[in-house]
C-alpha cells in the first residue's frame, strides 16, 4: 500500500487531480484497500477513479464499465445491495 500512496503523491504532484493515471491509481489502491477489509477506504478511492474518468471519456465509453461494477461490488461486499443496484 505504501507504494500505491507514494506513487499517488508523486503524480498529484506531476499531473492534474483530473488525469487518467490518476484515475487508475485510485482504482488500483481501491481494490488493495477491499483486499484489506477496509471497504470504506476501498468505497472512497474507487469513487474518486469514477468521479475522473467522465471528464476524459463519454459517460458511456467501454472503459467506465469496470469503474461502475467496482463500486457495485463493493456496495454488495458491505451489504447494501440496493445501491449496489444503481
Amino acid at each position: 500500500m505504501d507504494y500505491l500512496e507514494g506513487s499517488l503523491i508523486v503524480k498529484l504532484r506531476l499531473l492534474a487531480e483530473s488525469h487518467m493515471d490518476v484515475a487508475d491509481l485510485y482504482d488500483n489502491t481501491g481494490h488493495v484497500c477491499r483486499a484489506d477489509g477496509d471497504y470504506d477506504k476501498a468505497l472512497e478511492c474507487l469513487t474518486k477513479s469514477l468521479s475522473i474518468r467522465p471528464n476524459k471519456l463519454h459517460e458511456n465509453h467501454l472503459d467506465m464499465a469496470p469503474s461502475y461494477n467496482n463500486i457495485g461490488s463493493m456496495y454488495q461486499t458491505n451489504g447494501d445491495n440496493d445501491k449496489a443496484l444503481e
